[in-house]
């Protein structure tokens, strides 16, 4: 059976990860070495902080099967089939983010332990502003040019797909901004407001999706609720937050919000024009593809980054291009 032994080769490959990172950290951080010890104190926390992020990790678990279900109920599996397919491009897409935020993510956990909240803030806004960016320049070119992209990718291509794709690229776009917070609570080592309010909204999906459906709904009315309660949870993570690093709200409205949406509204407002008079051609949608992308890094560099971002930016581009001149 080709799926049992994709199953087992999927799990070979988590296990060879695991045996490496172990014998990475073994042979390169002393601190690893294991040692039989039992610190009452120490293993209380330690229980308390896995199992509050547990909760959380089997909310987002428990609303990503639940939405399965509801579809199936509704719809049957050609529905389904669309929704793995929008599954697979986010992952595809939010996995630039998790690369993104792997580096981030330290620096934003050693500010907090050294007490240099302001700089704490100021790499939760730059990571933030950062992944919406990085993301939108690639989404947004998918989301004009879905179709296409889809055509030349499968070829036959289920009902609902396109839309599907639309609203879970905007959905996986505000989720992965909303990264950063965790990163800070997680530094905290309070975590437990944090999983609990986060992972119960979450879990609001999916009555909520059924809600909809039972009403005489279309297959998208689960994508909206899902992305109407991910605008709610980032809001709400944001409150929480605040009062666990005593970040300012207007700080982030400020140095985040305000940015981005302008980068968002005036690169649709150019995209989809170009993208509504250009033929539908093959070379016309790679077209549209370039010129999207371009339009995207163009206004996110002049109205995304700050003058110090800017300089930063084009001193790594510049060393970049002396090497490979070299």
């Amino acid at each position: 059976d080709k799926l049992i032994l994709y199953a087992i080769l999927i799990l070979c490959v988590q296990i060879i990860i695991r045996i490496i990172y172990s014998w990475y950290c073994h042979r390169h951080f002393e601190e690893s070495k294991a040692r039989i010890s039992f610190d009452k104190q120490l293993f209380k926390e330690i229980i308390s902080f896995a199992g509050w992020n547990l909760w959380g990790n089997l909310a987002a678990a428990l609303f990503t099967q639940g939405v399965n279900i509801v579809l199936n109920i509704f719809f049957g599996p050609v529905v389904n089939a669309a929704r793995g397919i929008a599954v697979t491009v986010q992952s595809a897409v939010q996995q630039f983010a998790v690369n993104f935020q792997t580096a981030l993510n330290p620096q934003i956990t050693k500010t907090y332990a050294s007490g240099e909240l302001d700089a704490m803030h100021t790499l939760i806004c730059r990571s933030s502003k950062f992944t919406f960016m990085l993301l939108f320049c690639l989404s947004l070119p998918i989301m004009v040019e879905t179709r296409f992209i889809l055509n030349l990718w499968l070829g036959q291509v289920p009902d609902y797909t396109v839309s599907f794709i639309r609203l879970i690229l905007c959905i996986c776009i505000i989720d992965a901004m909303a990264n950063p917070f965790m990163t800070a609570a997680a530094a905290t080592g309070k975590v437990k407001k944090y999983q609990l309010t986060v992972g119960s909204i979450l879990l609001l999906i999916v009555p909520f999706s059924y809600l909809a459906l039972r009403l005489g709904g279309v297959p998208e009315s689960v994508f909206i609720v899902h992305l109407a309660i991910i605008i709610i949870a980032f809001t709400i993570r944001i409150v929480i937050i605040r009062s666990m690093i005593n970040i300012s709200i207007l700080y982030y409205l400020t140095k985040v919000i305000i940015p981005i949406m302008f980068i968002g509204v005036i690169s649709i407002s150019i995209t989809i024009p170009i993208h509504t008079i250009l033929p539908q051609t093959a070379s016309a949608s790679l077209f549209s593809i370039i010129i999207t992308m371009l339009i995207v890094m163009i206004l996110s560099y002049y109205i995304g980054l700050t003058k110090t971002e800017k300089h930063f930016v084009l001193a790594k581009v510049s060393s970049f291009l002396s090497r490979n001149k070299q």
